[in-house]
């Protein structure tokens, strides 16, 4: 991965990101995460999402949420945090494209390559299980990893890696390394 390469997709995130945050939270551009959620199509996945978002109302991010379980809601939800998608067989493919490339975190519940893969053409850092082996879990001290995991399926543990992908972010040196880690491994 050349610095050019780098530098052409920052970039070109940082457009797709304007462009976003202009359409959809013009008052909220101040290093804020965006964070998509895929979730898997169970009622299992679904809770577990349900439970963290209430507390991903406390942090410094907005959410867009892929369900094929539940139908997109566009409606202002609590702070107009969250958005709800789904990907109704391809139809609303060209619009999660667009928020892919606009995002800077995808939390993923199947680590599929195929999934993960797309993630990092798109130099989105994953937050997923931790037993994938794509997936190397990020260090600030030793600046290494290329994304958040965490262990088990639980809300905390989850929560836990979201929130150190939200501090990690503010900082833009150490996830611009991140990223730079990502693209190594496409």
């Amino acid at each position: 991965m050349g610095r050019s390469e780098l530098a052409k997709l920052l970039e070109e995130k940082k457009k797709a990101r304007e462009k976003l945050f202009q359409e959809c939270w013009p008052h909220d551009r101040a290093n804020t995460l965006l964070l998509m959620v895929f979730t898997k199509p169970d009622k299992n996945s679904l809770d577990l999402v349900f439970k963290l978002l209430e507390g991903f109302l406390v942090l410094p991010l907005h959410v867009i949420v892929v369900s094929e379980t539940q139908p997109a809601d566009h409606s202002r939800h609590p702070q107009g945090k969250i958005t709800w998608i789904n990907p109704e067989n391809g139809r609303n493919a060209p619009k999660i494209g667009k928020w892919l490339t606009a995002a800077d975190a995808a939390l993923v519940f199947e680590e599929k390559q195929s999934t993960l893969q797309a993630l990092f053409q798109k130099g989105v850092v994953p937050v997923a299980y931790s037993k994938s082996p794509l997936l190397m879990n990020y260090h600030p001290n030793e600046e290494t990893g290329n994304s958040f995991t965490y262990n088990s399926f639980n809300p905390w543990d989850i929560f836990a890696a979201i929130v150190r992908a939200c501090e990690t972010h503010h900082f833009p040196y150490d996830w611009q390394h991140i990223i730079r880690s990502i693209l190594k491994v496409r």
